[in-house]
């Protein structure tokens, strides 16, 4: 949303996925459709690890942005070696579905994909105040979760393999 902040951890690993030892710089931009980088930070990651948050600009206008993770050293390889994630970007206020009295209701995974067999978070975003129940393909409730004032709220479950989960 609009004036929130995108936590997030790094991973910094080889080939074989073991670590990258020693301290290195992580560059984050957070990129409009339109290519403009509208945020930028770096930070330190050590043995391979690092966390930290980009705040989105209040003023930045809902869409479509992009994720792009760098050290300075992948530079040499080109762009297609960086990490890369599609993140919508909402206003804090949600508009209900075209010819509908049922609002719009999006769930959107941490990292863009649910990965079963580990925790996921899950950002919900709805009507303001409104409490939302997850279920799976079997009808059986999975977690509930209330969405605040700006109509935003998070979950967090384990995933099972072969099971759909809807809102």
């Amino acid at each position: 949303t609009a004036g929130d902040s995108i936590f997030f951890s790094v991973h910094y690993v080889l080939e074989n996925h073991q670590r990258v030892k020693g301290t290195h710089l992580v560059n984050i931009n957070l990129v409009s459709d339109e290519g403009q980088t509208v945020q930028r930070i770096r930070f330190k990651v050590v043995d391979g690890l690092g966390n930290n948050q980009l705040v989105v600009p209040a003023t930045i206008q809902p869409g479509i942005f992009k994720i792009v993770a760098f050290t300075d050293w992948m530079r040499n390889f080109g762009s297609e070696a960086f990490y890369q994630a599609e993140i919508p970007i909402v206003s804090k206020f949600q508009v209900a579905k075209a010819g509908s009295n049922k609002p719009s209701i999006v769930f959107f995974a941490e990292g863009g994909h649910l990965i079963e067999a580990i925790r996921n978070n899950i950002l919900a975003v709805g009507s303001p105040n409104d409490k939302l129940a997850i279920t799976d393909n079997l009808g059986n409730t999975i977690d509930t979760v209330s969405l605040n004032n700006t109509g935003t709220g998070m979950l967090s479950f384990i995933p099972d393999a072969g099971k759909q989960y809807y809102g």
